[in-house]
C-alpha cells in the first residue's frame, strides 16, 4: 500500500511526525523501515511498517511513451474500447443490477474497460513499481507486475483489434460480425486465455488483501498526499477498486461468473457461432 507524501513519516508510539528530506514513503506491514539520508533505522511495530525512499517527482518522465496510440491510431482505439464496453455492460447486466456486485461491476467497466485514456494512471503505476521495487515484500511486487503486465497485454490485444478493424479491414462501424471476424483474424487465443486467467488471479488477489486490517485506513491516508504528489488517477483508481470490493464481502462468485463467461465468449468466437455472446448465459 503506498502512501506518497513530500516529507519522511515517522511513526512514534501513537504519533505521526512529519520530517523533511523523503518524497515517496510506502505503507506496508508488520515493521517500520525509517530512511533519512544514508541512515537506516528498523523499528518493530504491531501491524504496520512505513518504508521512506528519496525519489525526486522531477525525475519522472511526463512524456513517456506508454500511453493509448496518437492521431487516428487513438481515435480508432477508443471506438473499439466503447464497443467493448457495451459489449461487456450487457454481457454484466445481471451483476450491474445486483445489489451487492454493482459497485463492483460498475470499476470493471469504468476503471479498467472504459472508453478513456487511462495512460497518466498507467504511467503512475510503472513509475511506483520501478521505485519501490528493493522495498516493497516480494510477494507485493509480484502481484504488481502481474497487474502491469495484464494492463500491457490488454492495451496490446487492443491495438491489435483497433488496426485489424480499422486498417486492415476497413470498418466504419463496428457491429457483432465485424468484431468477431476481426477478433479471429487476430488469432491471439494464448494471449486471450492468458488476460482471463489473470483477471480471475488478480482479482482473488485483491479480495485478500482488501481483508487486511488497515488498508482502508491506509488508503484514506494517502489520498491527500498522493494527489499532491500528481498520484491522483492511481490514488483514486485504488481507492474505487478497494472500496468495490470490500463492499462485496466476497468476489468469489464474481470473479467467477466473468472467467466462466468470458471463456464461452472467447470459445464461441473462434468456433464462429452465431450470436456468440449469448453464449455468455448462464
Amino acid at each position: 500500500m503506498l502512501v506518497l507524501l513530500d516529507n519522511v513519516v515517522k511513526r512514534a508510539g501513537g504519533e505521526t511526525t512529519l520530517l523533511r528530506g523523503c518524497d515517496v514513503v510506502a505503507l506496508v506491514f508488520d515493521t517500520v523501515l525509517f530512511r533519512t539520508g544514508a541512515h537506516c533505522i528498523v523499528s518493530d511495530f504491531t501491524h504496520c511498517r512505513f518504508f521512506a525512499l528519496r525519489i525526486s517527482t522531477t525525475a519522472m518522465d511526463p512524456h513517456s511513451t506508454d500511453s493509448i496510440p496518437a492521431g487516428q491510431a487513438a481515435s480508432d482505439y477508443l471506438r473499439l474500447a466503447a464497443w467493448q464496453a457495451e459489449r461487456l455492460a450487457a454481457t454484466y447486466a445481471d451483476l450491474r443490477a445486483d445489489p451487492r456486485y454493482a459497485p463492483a461491476t460498475a470499476f470493471f467497466l469504468n476503471d479498467l474497460y472504459g472508453a478513456r485514456d487511462y495512460s497518466r494512471r498507467d504511467q503512475d503505476g510503472e513509475r511506483v513499481i520501478h521505485k519501490m521495487r528493493k522495498l516493497l515484500p516480494a510477494w507485493a511486487i509480484e502481484a504488481l507486475e502481474r497487474a502491469l503486465h495484464l494492463n500491457r497485454l490488454t492495451k496490446a490485444l487492443d491495438e491489435a483489434m483497433a488496426n485489424m478493424l480499422f486498417v486492415q479491414m476497413g470498418v466504419e462501424v463496428i457491429d457483432g460480425d465485424g468484431y468477431c471476424e476481426a477478433y479471429r483474424r487476430c488469432g491471439d487465443v494464448a494471449a486471450r486465455e492468458e488476460q482471463i486467467r489473470l483477471i480471475g488471479e488478480l482479482g482473488q488477489e485483491l479480495d485478500v488483501v482488501v481483508q487486511k486490517p488497515l488498508v482502508k485506513m491506509a488508503l484514506k491516508m494517502a489520498h491527500a498526499p498522493a494527489h499532491m504528489a500528481g498520484f491522483g488517477e492511481l490514488q483514486d483508481f485504488l481507492e474505487r477498486g478497494v472500496a468495490a470490493f470490500l463492499h462485496m464481502q466476497g468476489a468469489d462468485q464474481f470473479l467467477a461468473t466473468i472467467t466462466r463467461r468470458e471463456h464461452r465468449i472467447l470459445a464461441a468466437i473462434y468456433a464462429s457461432a452465431v450470436n456468440p455472446f449469448d453464449c455468455a448465459e448462464d
